[in-house]
């Protein structure tokens, strides 16, 4: 007969099978691999499954739990049989005393509560160590613990309630103390039910972490008050200059926002940019003495400065920096800390060592606006070097001297540039000047700008029509702006474009119908092109093209985005009679029939 073979315990007939060869249990070992193996794990699975199902039952009948627990080490001491027999019989009498004193209220209080907790400890006790013990004996232990989860329960977490209102009222009135020791009880309460009246509604771990948090708040709040009034009185103490006092105050405050923001991390009462802004104030306290010494020496350098004594008005703001530059380098957090302040100074000092520069420049550029104004351009030239010397010399010893000024170096280097061609410019500007009559002194120039004009002054030419002769064309408002302002440069004198006013008035009246052509060059004589200036004939007083040949610019507001061109163009239909043409175009506009011409000023501003 072959040999038992167990698919529990393969060698169970250990001599067939320590007798086999190698090759001879390969089968075997096959077999139970694909097939008892499965089986024999399965059948681990189910009894071990069932002995887990078993023990939990035992433990429910045997250690009750899933409610109020108040277990000491008497619990699980070996009691009589007698012992056991009085604590039931005492946990009866104690139910009895909480059904009396407990009918016909809605809600057991405090003692009543305590007798229920007794009585249900006593006979924990007693079942605990009876593995015999009555099935109505456990009914009553779960009846019980019923009754103390929703009635102990509810005590208790009416009380944690009326606690964090009491601490609300005390926190609102600045006690924190008392308002701290409230909220300490009722966390105490709360862990007490969270722990030993877990099926209770008010178990809670959310509850527990918010009376932490008002506990943790309640202990940085005062800190925070105090810091907060201390900033308060320093701020008033400034308003009455008490520095020193100023000072402890906001050191005081300082102190309580960093033991904030170090020991109660998560309140919402931490603050870092204020603890930086504290820090600010303190140090600019700590720095008001030398801040006032600053500006003492500037306001002596200043006055110094208008009386003319500059060297000595020097010398203070060359201290002021000095004084400035050790705050910013001691007290670097200080709110006068600065170093636009050192520039500043430095700035002042370099106007004050270039006063008398800056009077000897102001005196050339006057004698050369007086020479170009007189139509006198070696006398002009002459100025011209020796203003461009002490320009040169001011911005390269005194950078920052207030003195400098871009405006006047650009027109002193404009002007040397074209040294050369401002002979022959004023002579064409002031030999085709004509007044306007009734503009109070204003003169117009004579013709529409010539392009040779606008070249010798701009050292360029727009124009698509090229011509010497012809009316610069193809500008825009900006561009004739431009020429005025350095013709302004070249005469010594305002330049500017004219109004719409002036040009009216310049303008005088229109020609009849059929004499339009001698005035005008227009549509139906021009060939569609502009022709040559002053080529037809001059108005009644003494201008030419007002009408016709190129529409012309005249003046507008700043900003404005839309100007008047006047007097039509040879593109323009103008034989028909009627008013002076005007029409309002985009400033940046460009046009091969619009130009412009310009009106001088007599003085220069």
């Amino acid at each position: 007969m072959e040999p038992h073979r167990s698919i529990w315990f393969p060698w169970y007939n250990y001599k067939t099978y320590f007798t086999q060869s190698h090759t001879q249990r390969m089968p075997y070992k096959s077999k139970l691999s694909r097939k008892a193996k499965f089986r024999r794990f399965g059948y681990v699975f189910f009894f071990g499954l069932i002995a887990v199902v078993i023990g939990a039952i035992i433990y429910m009948i045997f250690e009750p739990g899933g409610g109020p627990r108040s277990v000491t080490r008497g619990d699980r001491a070996e009691l009589s049989p007698e012992q056991r027999t009085a604590l039931m019989g005492e946990s009866r009498e104690l139910e009895r005393r909480f059904n009396e004193s407990v009918a016909g209220e809605e809600k057991p209080g405090g003692e009543e509560i305590a007798i229920l907790r007794e009585a249900y400890d006593k006979l924990r006790r007693a079942v605990t160590n009876n593995p015999y013990a009555s099935m109505s004996d456990r009914q009553r232990l779960d009846r019980l613990r019923e009754y103390l989860v929703e009635y102990e329960g509810d005590y208790l977490g009416g009380r944690v309630a009326a606690l964090r209102a009491q601490a609300a009222e005390e926190r609102a009135a600045g006690a924190y103390l008392n308002a701290e020791s409230l909220i300490e009880e009722a966390l105490e309460i709360q862990v007490t039910i969270n722990r030993e009246l877990r099926q209770s509604p008010h178990s809670s771990n959310a509850l527990v972490s918010a009376l932490n948090r008002e506990l943790v708040n309640l202990r940085a709040e005062p800190i925070i008050a105090r810091s907060r009034d201390a900033e308060d009185e320093a701020l008033q103490a400034v308003r009455e200059e008490r520095w020193a006092d100023a000072l402890d105050l906001y050191s005081e405050a300082l102190e309580g926002q960093v033991r904030i923001n170090q020991d109660f991390q998560r309140t919402p009462y931490t603050d870092r940019t204020r603890v930086n802004r504290l820090e600010e104030e303190i140090a600019s306290l700590e720095t008001l003495g030398v801040r006032s010494e600053i500006a003492s020496l500037e306001e002596e350098g200043r006055v110094l400065l208008e009386e003319g004594s500059f060297e000595e008005a020097a010398e203070r703001f060359a201290l002021a920096a000095r004084r400035q530059t050790e705050l910013n380098r001691r007290f670097p957090g200080s709110r006068y800390a600065s170093t636009a302040a050192v520039r500043e100074l430095e700035s002042v000092r370099q106007t004050a060592l270039s006063g008398e520069l800056a009077q000897e420049l102001e005196d050339a550029v006057e004698t050369m606006n007086m020479h170009l104004r007189e139509r006198q351009p070696a006398e002009a030239r002459s100025a011209m070097s020796e203003a461009d010397r002490l320009i040169r010399t001011l911005e390269g010893e005194f950078p920052l001297s207030e003195f400098g000024d871009d405006e006047l170096s650009l027109r002193i280097s404009y002007l040397n540039s074209i040294q050369g061609r401002i002979g022959s410019i004023l002579e064409e500007v002031y030999e085709n000047l004509e007044a306007v009559p009734g503009g109070n002194g204003v003169m117009l120039y004579r013709y529409e700008t010539p392009q040779r004009l606008y070249s010798g002054i701009m050292n360029r030419n727009p124009s698509r029509n090229v011509g010497p002769d012809l009316p610069v064309d193809s500008v825009n408002l900006g561009e004739a702006e431009e020429f005025c302002r350095r013709l302004s440069w070249v005469l010594g004198k305002t330049v500017r474009l004219p109004t719409r006013e002036e040009f009216l008035l310049a303008a005088g009246d229109l020609p009849a119908v059929d004499e339009v052509s001698r005035f005008a060059w227009h549509l139906r004589n021009s060939g569609g092109e502009s022709r040559q200036v002053g080529t037809r004939d001059r108005n009644a007083h003494g201008f030419h093209d007002l009408l016709g040949n190129v529409a012309e610019w005249t003046s507008t507001n700043e900003g404005d985005r839309r100007a008047w061109v006047a007097g039509g163009s040879y593109d323009d239909e103008l034989d028909e009679g009627g008013e002076l043409p005007f029409r309002a175009i985009e400033v940046n506009d460009r046009s091969r029939a619009i130009g412009f011409r310009f009106v001088v000023e007599e003085q220069f501003t």
